[in-house]
């Protein structure tokens, strides 16, 4: 049963078709975020343009991205999300697709036309079997808070992608383990999906912070076992370059989070990739 939906008439202005390899997203374009909450879930997205007899159809399409699993604000940067899936553009009055299965993280939709200038006014509904957290991604970057005068504002970004972890410790008799990552940064905090059953286990997922004080208060990322009464750590890593890096693989080792094991490594490595920079709006 379809039960979360969402539809409204909105304002486009847009730029060229998202097939082709733009580097920036049109800042005119909007985007809306929606939820998978469990692995095999399938999205409905219905694009309609408001019908005119005395005007032709504007050519329409659009593309959906996977994206950070904490992402709240506008995509600045297509290179650093993974493409889903991209409709074909058409000058007809509706564009349905049906794509599944999905894997549980965040979603956002871009809606556009083909040709770069044009202005129409769309119906645009996004259908799943569950909550899906729909909202239009209306904000560039983080904007301080009359309330919280004394705050630092954000001085750094970071993107970071978990890919993937080799030779963990065996953590049951049967020789394996059911890993996920906490990636924790200034005090926010995000959880990556358990693979089951391996020591090698391959996450693909991303999470973004902006950052106040990069220097004191480095990004940390754990590994733990997922266990049914209380989860065993495996390991971590402090990332405490607060250099600029772009799409950056790196590959780290593990370490105790105890004050007399921060020192000792465990067993295994860690994959990531990263992007750290000082422009807010660069990714």
């Amino acid at each position: 049963m379809l039960i979360s939906w969402k539809g409204f008439y909105i304002s486009v202005k847009s730029f060229k078709c998202l097939t082709s390899k733009l580097i920036k997203v049109c800042q005119c374009s909007p985007q809306y975020m929606f939820d998978i909450t469990e692995d095999g879930d399938e999205c409905m997205v219905q694009l309609m343009q408001k019908g005119s007899r005395d005007k032709e159809n504007a050519t329409i399409g659009f593309t959906i991205l996977k994206v950070e699993l904490n992402r709240e604000y506008r995509i600045h940067d297509l290179n650093l999300q993974e493409k889903v899936v991209s409709t074909v553009y058409r000058n007809s009055r509706s564009t349905f697709l049906r794509h599944g299965p999905l894997k549980k993280g965040r979603y956002v939709v871009i809606p556009s036309t083909f040709d770069p200038n044009v202005e129409a006014s769309y119906l645009f509904r996004v259908y799943t079997s569950t909550f899906n957290n729909f909202k239009e991604l209306t904000q560039e970057k983080p904007v301080k808070s009359w309330y919280n005068c004394c705050g630092k504002a954000p001085v750094m970004v970071t993107h970071v992608k978990v890919v993937r972890a080799a030779g963990l410790e065996k953590q049951d008799r049967s020789g394996t383990a059911d890993p996920y990552c906490i990636i924790q940064c200034e005090g926010k905090k995000v959880t990556t999906s358990t693979c089951k059953s391996t020591i090698n286990p391959e996450w693909d997922m991303s999470a973004l912070f902006y950052r106040s004080s990069p220097l004191k208060k480095p990004l940390v990322i754990q590994i733990w076992n997922n266990n049914l009464l209380r989860d065993e750590f495996m390991g971590q890593h402090e990332f405490k370059s607060v250099d600029e890096l772009r799409e950056q693989t790196v590959v780290l080792s593990l370490f105790g989070n105890k004050k007399n094991e921060t020192t000792v490594e465990k067993p295994g490595k860690l994959t990531i990739t990263i992007t750290q920079l000082k422009d807010l709006m660069a990714v």
